[in-house]
């Protein structure tokens, strides 16, 4: 009987083999990653694009139009396009919203979440905002309306305070301001500053940041967790001077179904609890003010919240010419990225990139806030 001799790999093949598939590796794995990135990218974009059409939307930059402009004054200045074509509210035009780009800035095209997909702005720490020429649905009184404030930052130096967000009336009193230290969250409501201890926020890492007020209540949200361990609460001298109303443009009270239902992380439980939660609040609120101008109404009749388009704009090699509302000499405008407060002589300007902001005229459910730090995830 014959036995038959198994014939080994040599060494020189099992080398072979490895080669071989190391370099298919190297060929395929980036294509893999930059397929999976895009992927993301259109999921956001899409999930951008439903915020739009909430009808308590005011402002959406999605930083994707690099080359949009808009009449202020007698010349053309480089803006960031509103996208809030769905928002309720009476008189809200999204155009007076779009945000002007003030001071030395730079689009980095491709240089946002998304590795090349999706464009980011450059602030320079010094001298770049983004400032909202728009004013009635924004100078609103926040110890009376509810809202939530999102962005995504790219920080470049943290040893140093940053304003992510800034609305004053008077030169020495935040209506509602966000402030970045290296250990602390600073937010000021009418003159009233709470602090939050934080070391969830790193240089050079994209982090979503969400301010959310509620029943004169302020939260501050890090990539969807909810930062408790509130450290200290300050007042800073300016309480009762500073009122805020703006009675012709009250805050439309809608419930947006197309938004939970994007969000995994909801549930028809926690629908109920929040509906029930509002309902009381809402009852609260309005028997503690007697009704006072600010309280929230629902949408005037006929209101169309389905907005139309898509995220995508047709602005290249265009120019858009808009007619934003001119800010009051009495109110300062909102301010993204700068205060017009200083600490210790420096303006509390913020240094990074940022790739979209949104500020939503109602207060978010935790969840909500998951759900959209999710979709812009983009590790």
């Amino acid at each position: 009987m014959r036995k038959f001799k198994k014939n080994r790999f040599t060494l020189v093949e099992i080398l072979t083999v490895i080669a071989i598939i190391s370099i298919l590796s190297g060929i395929l794995l980036p294509n893999l990653v930059k397929t999976r990135q895009r992927a993301k990218e259109v999921r956001w974009l899409a999930f951008n694009s439903v915020i739009n059409r909430d009808g308590d939307t005011i402002l959406n930059y999605n930083f994707m139009y690099d080359d949009y402009e808009i009449q202020s004054g007698s010349s053309l200045v480089p803006a960031l396009r509103n996208g809030a074509i769905g928002c309720t509210i009476n008189g809200f035009e999204p155009k007076d919203y779009d945000g002007i780009i003030i001071g030395s800035y730079e689009w980095r095209k491709g240089a946002g979440r998304w590795n090349g997909f999706n464009n980011a702005l450059q602030f320079d720490g010094v001298s770049t905002y983004i400032e909202i020429p728009g004013e009635k649905v924004l100078d609103f009184d926040p110890l009376k309306n509810d809202f939530t404030a999102m962005t995504w930052i790219f920080i470049d130096n943290l040893s140093i305070p940053q304003t992510l967000l800034f609305k004053t009336q008077l030169p020495s009193a935040s209506q509602y301001e966000l402030t970045i230290y290296p250990s602390k969250i600073d937010v000021t409501l009418n003159g009233v500053t709470k602090s939050w201890n934080q070391s969830q926020i790193k240089e050079g890492k994209w982090t979503h940041i969400a301010l959310l007020v509620v029943n004169v209540s302020s939260k501050v949200y890090i990539n969807g967790a909810d930062l408790n361990g509130l450290a200290n609460n300050t007042s800073i001298g300016v309480s009762s001077i500073c009122k805020f109303s703006s009675p012709e443009l009250p805050l439309a009270n809608i419930q947006m179904a197309s938004l939970p239902a994007l969000l995994a992380a909801s549930t028809n439980s926690n629908a109920n609890s929040n509906a029930n939660s509002n309902a009381n609040s809402n009852a609260n609120s309005n028997a503690n003010n007697n009704n006072s101008p600010g309280t929230t109404v629902t949408p005037p009749s006929g209101a169309d919240t389905q907005g139309q388009g898509n995220a995508y704009g047709t602005l290249k090699n265009k120019k858009a010419k808009t007619s934003p509302a001119q800010p009051s000499t009495s109110i300062t405008p909102m301010r993204i990225g700068s205060s017009t407060l200083q600490n210790a002589g420096t303006s509390l300007n913020f240094s990074g990139k940022m790739d979209e902001f949104i500020f939503i005229r109602r207060a978010l459910s935790p969840n909500e806030i998951k759900g959209c730090w999710q979709m812009g995830n983009p590790y």
